[in-house]
């Protein structure tokens, strides 16, 4: 599986995020009826701007 994605840097509300360290969690939703175990689906990352 692969998977990408980009920033344009803004928060929520739309505002340009000051330079710092930040973390992204990403989860990815399984549609799925067998045993998973969802642990192998979530991440955090860090990085810096």
């Amino acid at each position: 599986m692969a998977w990408s994605d980009t920033w344009d840097k803004t928060d929520k509300e739309g505002n340009i995020v000051k330079e710092g360290k930040y973390q992204a969690e990403i989860s990815i939703i399984i549609m799925n009826t067998g045993e998973v175990d969802t642990e192998d689906f979530n991440t955090i990352i860090e990085f810096e701007l």
